[in-house]
């Protein structure tokens, strides 16, 4: 056998790359992956839900994880439609549930302190009973704190010393039926003058009448102001001291602007202190200031502690937990919406493995469910669990 000449070894090299290349392009034609394209997608095409690039015109296997491809859809105005065939959705463990009308629910935690109620209804100043002198003064410090019953100051009084006397000469005389009358006339003259309940019986098994009548705090308050001095004559009505009731305490406290639809005045709400740890105050709100603040965007609100234990004071910090309820709206689980921030969707399980990706607008937001303006009706039934995937799939059609 003959050896090729050395002139022709450059031509047998470049014929057999040229049928080595046609060869191998000829494989990777046969065995190479689909490419999407937005004319491929309008000829109805199947991708991996896992894998979107893996592409195919029949409904066959991803090649990489197994998966059965699912149908590429076209977009539709607002909606899309995404079809899944039972594989995946027991894959994807897609969830359902029915739009409904119902009541929404949802628990309000505040926060705020406490404060007394002299800012909103200044309390009315303790006046004089009686015309009289004052002798004593129990409670010279402002701001001092006084229970009922405890006393304010000793008031020689000619008045007063005369209703008491009547009085206790009646209790010491002999019962008859005109002396059980009088007793009860002269004991309500007595209650007039502000003498409390507890200073008639005392009076009545008193052996001696003291001259100067003492007069006692009507309810738990904080003293305010001080209007008289030891030895300064009063006119019966003049003012004496100003008392601040403590025996009710306001929780005021901040609402977010997105808050004050659900919150009513008159809504029942539990209050409770770090300072009590442990018990718990029930009250209503009062009030809701309709002013909002402008950086903080929030407004005040109100609602009343008794102070029946005597233990609330200005400036203690407490929580407040209000359970609110709508009015009946069309709702549906808060997991069925995406919310994309501009644009709120739900995925409608049309059936078959067909959900339609639907715009929707919604309204109050409770709890567990969301209100639903448009979009959807009663009956219809959405995507609550997966709706993430359907929508990563739906958008990926939209490419």
């Amino acid at each position: 056998m003959g050896c090729v000449s050395s002139k022709l070894l450059p031509l047998i090299a470049l014929a057999g790359g040229l049928g080595l290349g046609t060869g191998f392009g000829w494989y990777l034609k046969a065995h190479r992956t689909p490419v999407e394209t937005p004319l491929a997608v309008a000829q109805g095409l199947y991708r991996c839900p896992m894998h979107p690039w893996i592409t195919s015109s029949s409904p066959d296997h991803c090649s990489i994880c197994g998966m059965q491809m699912v149908a590429i859809s076209e977009k539709k105005g607002e909606s899309q439609l995404v079809t899944l065939p039972s594989s995946s959705i027991t894959t994807m463990g897609v969830q359902t549930s029915l739009v409904h009308r119902t009541r929404l629910t949802r628990i309000l935690t505040v926060a705020g302190a406490l404060q007394n109620d002299f800012g909103w209804h200044p309390s009315p100043p303790f006046t004089a009973p009686a015309s009289g002198v004052v002798t004593r003064i129990y409670v010279p410090t402002i701001g001092q704190h006084v229970k009922a019953g405890d006393p304010l100051l000793d008031l020689m009084s000619p008045e007063l010393l005369g209703a008491r006397r009547d009085f206790w000469t009646l209790s010491h005389a002999a019962t008859t039926e005109a002396n059980r009358e009088a007793i009860v006339l002269a004991r309500r003259r007595l209650t007039q003058l502000g003498v409390s309940d507890a200073q008639i019986d005392q009076l009545s098994q008193a052996t001696e009448l003291d001259p100067a009548t003492t007069i006692l705090a009507p309810f738990f308050s904080t003293l305010t102001d001080m209007r008289v001095s030891v030895g300064q004559s009063v006119e019966a009505g003049a003012p004496l001291f100003s008392l601040l009731d403590l025996r009710a305490i306001w929780f005021v406290f901040e609402v977010r602007v997105q808050d004050l639809d659900w919150l009513k005045a008159g809504q029942p709400m539990e209050v409770t202190l770090p300072a009590h740890a442990g018990k718990c105050y029930n009250s209503t709100v009062s009030s809701i200031d309709p002013a909002i603040d402008l950086m903080a965007q929030t407004a005040h609100a109100r609602a009343k502690l008794l102070n029946s234990d005597e233990t609330l004071f200005e400036n203690l910090s407490a929580l407040g937990r209000i359970e609110m309820h709508s009015e009946e709206v069309l709702a549906v689980p808060r997991s069925a919406i995406l919310n994309t921030g501009t644009v709120a969707v739900a995925y409608l399980d049309e059936g078959n493995g067909q959900y339609l990706r639907r715009r929707v607008t919604l309204g109050l937001s409770g709890d567990d469910e969301v209100e639903i303006i448009s979009g959807l009706a009663a009956g219809d039934k959405v995507v609550t669990t997966a709706a993430l995937l359907l929508d990563a799939e739906a958008e990926m059609n939209n490419e």
